[in-house]
């Protein structure tokens, strides 16, 4: 639970892939075009984009650890969910977004 987000959404892969690394290429040029009042409302935009990014990946991430708790609980004999660390997941990302999910 000490893992940092990043690490095991394997966001350092995602970096690297070609579409991604032209994507930014075009922002990059195109953020150098825009005057200084433009770039602090680009700034804003990609702010939130970027909490856009990082909570619904991790959002996503853990309703797939819920649905996997009871989906392997019915078809895998002898697996049964971990309660604790369902608990200490639900707390560590509601503490990450500020609101208790689920």
């Amino acid at each position: 639970m000490e893992m940092e987000f990043s690490v095991f959404l394997r966001e350092d892969m995602a970096c690297r892939l070609p579409e991604y690394e032209k994507a930014q290429n075009t922002i990059d040029c195109f953020y150098t075009a825009l005057s200084s009042g433009q770039k602090e409302v680009f700034e804003d935009i990609t702010e939130y984009i970027s909490y856009l990014e990082t909570t619904g990946p991790k959002i996503a991430h853990f309703c797939g650890y819920i649905l996997g708790n009871e989906l392997l609980y019915r078809i895998v004999p002898g697996y049964y969910p971990d309660g604790i660390l369902t608990m200490q997941y639900r707390n560590m990302l509601a503490k990450y977004i500020g609101k208790v999910i689920f």
